[in-house]
């Protein structure tokens, strides 16, 4: 069995020409490019919010693809404090809930969705309200800006309710 294992090697030895190393590197050349190209694709939200100069040449790139560069959706970054509901003082009916949502990133956060639960005194749910941004914010922020990093907004909206239901509620931010 022994003496029938031959120790040369039987495998052809492959051609090294100078057009087969040509055709290979630009094999390669052409799949690392788009493998770039498709990184950028992918990433470009947060590549826009992390360095603001690549923006307008993304914007170009998106036009022929029909994608678009959004605010980043980071809700780790973001949070809600001193919410408050109170009655309304002229109006019958009406209670007014205030809060301030807070960016805590380093760039830009999408405004999120608020959903405010309202509570009966067994801490049951009587009123599930979502807002939306163009709810809750003055009419003068520009929604699709977002909330700029390390900054703070005030939220305020009207609610028509039952006050004599509502005891007590709760509030969350959401995409």
């Amino acid at each position: 069995f022994l003496r029938d294992i031959s120790l040369a090697d039987e495998r052809p030895v492959p051609v090294k020409s100078a057009a087969s190393q040509r055709v290979f590197l630009a094999l390669a050349g052409t799949l690392l490019l788009l493998l770039g190209l498709q990184i950028t694709y992918f990433s470009r939200t947060s590549l826009a919010a992390t360095y603001p100069q690549t923006k307008p040449l993304l914007l170009a790139l998106c036009k022929p693809l029909h994608c678009d560069i959004s605010v980043p959706h980071d809700i780790a970054q973001l949070t809600i404090d001193d919410a408050d509901i109170q009655e309304h003082k002229e109006r019958q009916g009406v209670l007014i809930f205030s809060s301030v949502l807070m960016n805590h990133g380093s760039v830009a956060q999408a405004y999120p969705k608020v959903e405010l639960t309202l509570t009966n005194t067994a801490d049951e749910p009587v009123l599930r309200k979502t807002l939306a941004p163009s709810e809750y914010l003055p009419a003068a922020v520009k929604v699709a800006d977002g909330l700029a990093p390390q900054q703070e907004q005030a939220v305020k909206t009207l609610l028509g309710v039952d006050e004599k239901l509502v005891t007590g509620f709760r509030v969350a931010i959401a995409y």
